[in-house]
């Protein structure tokens, strides 16, 4: 059983179920830290899946977790996609 902020383990857990919804999914397994994933999904074009999925692939287990509980508790503090870390973060702290 996996935490609740445990991203990569859910994946890991779920991979058959993953599959057979999505058809493919990358596991996180690499050793990218929390901002280094973030910098490699920022110079990715938004519709460019492979630079996406070497990001996800490359990323370690924490840094995914660490990326991801970030994205949630900026969402449930209602701070906008900012281009300027900065500012998000600003938003997420405030």
């Amino acid at each position: 059983m996996c935490d609740a902020g445990d991203f990569a383990c859910r994946i890991r857990d779920c991979e058959a179920e993953a599959r057979a919804c999505f058809d493919t999914i990358v596991v996180p397994s690499g050793m990218l830290s929390c901002s280094a994933f973030s910098d490699c999904l920022a110079a990715c074009a938004t519709d460019d899946t492979e630079c996406n999925d070497a990001c996800f692939t490359n990323a370690s287990p924490e840094g995914y977790n660490d990326f991801f509980a970030f994205v949630s508790c900026s969402t449930r503090n209602g701070c906008p996609d900012l281009e300027d870390p900065d500012e998000y973060v600003a938003c997420v702290v405030a």
